[in-house]
């Protein structure tokens, strides 16, 4: 193409110069000629050539733009339908799923209430039992003590007859050296009396464990009284009484952080802590400055509240014994008949609570209470009653 612009352009350039130089015939004739029509259809054939070739290439550019385009809505059909199709699987395995959940939880909120109907059922029938306990134990020992007190009665007299038979005696034996003489006087001055010793001192413990029993009965069958308590003021009351004994003891007792409110019966509170900080105390160990810490928190609908203490501490063995009536755990060198534990477990079970001990049997104990924070719902659920 540029070949032929250049030759056009050389015979354009001599027809000019001869018309310059007057030579109209020559350049005439040039024009007549067909070079220049030559080189102009040369030209146009070449454009043509290349207009064509554009069309072409731009047919075939166009015609795989459009199978690009064709294949891209394909893929991308094909790939809506992938997603909707994995959609709708993903919808359905939720939908199965939750329905799954929905089931297990109705299951599992059937077996709640079951388990919740059979505890009902059976604390019921352990307060029953317990009150039937209770007043066969109030029968047992208030029956008891009535023979005892004959016994008791009866070994007075006996003492006061042995010293009168000693009085009246004492001046025969004086001039007799027969056994038999020294064997009676040996037995009124020294034997009997020390078996009336021996038997009142029997008689006073049993009096005195027939007197808790008694006290026993008399609290499990004494009515609950729920109410709003400032369980931090009970404490620190509590504390102010073992004060004194604290103090002997060089123990520090103290109350660790906030404790909750509770609705409960005050004076089961009161003996229950009470008794707690008395057996801390009691139990402290010689070596070492005795601490007690008084802590509580609030755990849903129940309270708990901790008396540790850095005293003797329980052997693990132990645990669970030192609850029962009349049993008690390690050295037995502090006065106790075995009862204020009993005692304590039994006042927090009426309250609808319980109690557990931690310790490793050498650095200190820590009781843990778990009671209800509202009494009245409790009741109110027909666990427990009033009294």
């Amino acid at each position: 193409m540029e070949l032929v612009a250049n030759q056009k352009f050389e015979e354009l350039d001599r027809t000019i110069a001869l018309a310059k130089q007057g030579k109209f015939d020559d350049a005439l004739a040039i024009v007549r000629g067909n070079l220049g029509l030559a080189l102009m259809e040369r030209a146009r054939d070449i454009v043509a050539t290349g207009q064509a070739e554009l069309e072409n290439l731009r047919s075939q550019e166009v015609g795989s733009l459009q199978d690009n385009v064709r294949k891209l809505a394909w893929l991308t059909s094909l790939g809506v339908f992938t997603v909707v199709i994995l959609s709708f699987a993903a919808v359905a395995q939720v939908t199965t799923h939750a329905r799954e959940l929905d089931r297990a939880h109705e299951e599992l909120a059937s077996i709640n209430d079951a388990l919740e109907e059979r505890v009902r059922e059976r604390t019921k029938e352990l307060r029953r039992a317990n009150e039937e306990i209770q007043r066969y134990a109030y029968v047992v020992s208030h029956d008891l003590r009535a023979p005892l007190i004959n016994i008791v009665g009866f070994t007075k007299e006996l003492e006061t007859a042995v010293q009168t038979i000693k009085t009246a005696l004492n001046p025969s034996f004086a001039g007799r050296k027969d056994a038999s003489a020294a064997e009676a006087a040996r037995a009124l001055g020294k034997d009997v009396p020390e078996a009336l010793r021996f038997i009142e001192a029997s008689t006073g413990r049993m009096d005195k464990l027939l007197r808790a029993i008694l006290d026993l009965s008399r609290l499990g069958r004494a009515p609950l009284k729920p109410e709003a308590i400032d369980l931090e003021k009970l404490v620190a009351e509590c504390i102010d009484s073992a004060r004194q004994s604290a103090k002997q003891a060089d123990a520090n007792v103290a109350i660790e952080g906030a404790l909750p409110g509770v609705i409960s019966d005050r004076a089961a509170l009161e003996q229950i802590v009470s008794n707690l900080l008395d057996n801390a105390v009691k139990y402290l160990s010689p070596e070492r400055r005795g601490d007690i810490i008084v802590r509580g928190r609030r755990i849903g609908a129940m309270i708990q509240l901790e008396v540790q203490d850095n005293g003797r501490g329980i052997a693990p063995a132990d645990h669970q014994r030192i609850f029962e009536l009349f049993r008690r755990a390690g050295k037995q060198d502090c006065p106790g008949e075995g009862i204020g534990l009993a005692h304590v477990q039994s006042q927090v079970r009426r309250l609808g609570g319980e109690i557990a001990v931690m310790s490793d049997g050498a650095s200190g104990s820590t009781f843990t209470l778990t009671l209800p924070h509202d009494l009245h719902r409790v009741i109110a659920e027909g666990v427990l009653e009033r009294g």
